[in-house]
């Protein structure tokens, strides 16, 4: 019986020196801009190397109508001034990596219009693992995107990744203000402390005089 109990001890000690640690590296940008029948890009750079074992991605922004007028979208609360519908079909995010691969986060059509008026500035994440897809009515919250980002899982984060950002036709403005990249990386096996490397030695000694003892 104190062989058994030891040997447990002892392989839980080895199991809990090896285990692989985990770390969330974030990268973010705040360059802000509006979009209204066009397109463009913002740039998330990652300086270290990880191999990616999860990713996410947080848009902050607002869909807005205006009716053509100039002036600001939102008002000191964040919400949209214009009254009128906001046509959340419009919406087109992607995600390319440093690889060059891309993904699409919400195509043209993906959200429903009809919010009235829109919502004002609100945040989506898109993850994988959320329970709802990206579709239908727009709320803010965390939802699986049109295509999986599990297809960056094994590869290295290093480098620059770039946002795709569209609105497909004037008079409802996209206003971005910013977004989070949030990777989870696998990092080297913990190194066990020497207390613990202690035990293990003592472990394996006490296993060793047993078999001696009923050896004799």
């Amino acid at each position: 019986m104190k062989t058994k109990v030891l040997n447990t001890v002892v392989a839980g000690v080895l199991v809990a020196a090896g285990a692989q640690a985990q770390a969330t590296v974030v990268s973010t940008n705040s360059v802000g801009g509006i979009f209204d029948g066009s397109s463009g890009t913002r740039t998330l750079s990652v300086t270290t190397h990880g191999t990616i074992q999860d990713l996410n991605l947080t848009i902050d922004f607002a869909k807005c109508d205006n009716n053509g007028a100039d002036g600001p979208l939102l008002d000191a609360n964040n919400r949209c001034i214009g009254r009128g519908n906001a046509f959340d079909s419009e919406i087109v995010f992607s995600l390319t990596g440093p690889n060059g691969q891309p993904v699409s986060l919400v195509q043209q059509g993906t959200f429903s219009n009809g919010n009235t008026p829109g919502l004002g500035r609100i945040q989506l994440t898109f993850d994988d693992e959320a329970v709802t897809t990206a579709g239908g009515k727009m709320r803010a919250g965390s939802y699986a995107p049109v295509q999986p980002l599990s297809v960056f899982d094994g590869l290295d984060m290093f480098g620059t990744w770039t946002l795709f950002v569209q609105d497909t036709r004037r008079g409802d403005p996209l206003q971005y203000f910013g977004a989070s990249l949030d990777i989870t990386i696998g990092t080297a096996a913990e190194v066990p402390e020497p207390g613990t490397v202690a035990i293990v030695g003592l472990g394996l000694i006490g296993m060793g005089a047993l078999r001696r003892r009923r050896q004799v």
